[in-house]
């Protein structure tokens, strides 16, 4: 852990949008990191649904890393190796 910075994982059940925005609320969170895969619609494509969902709903920013296209990787399947 950086100085000035936390991070706690946490494991949850129940329908995941709900679950993170939840955590987010009851552990005031200022800040969530999510990769986003994009597989359906224009918007949905770009960040992914439930991606999509969690930025919407959140209360904080929401980083979004988006997925590395398959051509964007080397042999070992790794991206950005």
């Amino acid at each position: 852990s950086r100085p000035g910075w936390a991070w706690e994982p946490v494991v949850r059940t129940g329908d995941v949008v709900e679950q993170i925005l939840h955590a987010q609320t009851e552990m005031e969170i200022d800040l969530l990191v999510m990769a986003s895969q994009g597989h359906q619609g224009l918007l949905d494509l770009l960040l992914g649904s439930t991606t999509q969902r969690v930025v919407r709903g959140a209360q904080c920013a929401v980083f979004v890393i988006p997925e590395k296209r398959r051509e964007e990787t080397d042999q070992s399947g790794i991206p950005g190796l």
